[in-house]
């Protein structure tokens, strides 16, 4: 795990800190809860969402180009206008 939050770019100790507090199992409780609420049904992982709205097509091009789904949605097409700060 060491390596993994190294090549991440998080410091282990912030790692600890997050699981010592008990902060990831809310985390981990909170994102089961929003999986579970997913219409329709997740039905196979990976699922990847954008802005809690699920669309088929975008999580079959996510898996492959996620960059360019960011770009696509970042751009404000269609029903997908949002706005994503960390794209540049």
């Amino acid at each position: 795990m060491i390596i993994c939050a190294a090549d991440s770019g998080i410091p282990w100790t912030s790692l600890q800190g997050c699981l010592s507090s008990g902060q990831a199992d809310e985390l981990l409780v909170e994102n089961g809860e929003r999986t579970y609420s997913v219409e329709p049904k997740i039905t196979g992982i990976p699922t990847i969402i954008f802005n809690d709205i699920f669309s088929d097509a975008l999580n079959r091009m996510a898996r492959t180009n996620f960059l360019n789904v960011v770009e696509f949605i970042s751009e404000g097409r269609g029903m997908w206008r949002l706005s994503f700060k960390w794209v540049k």
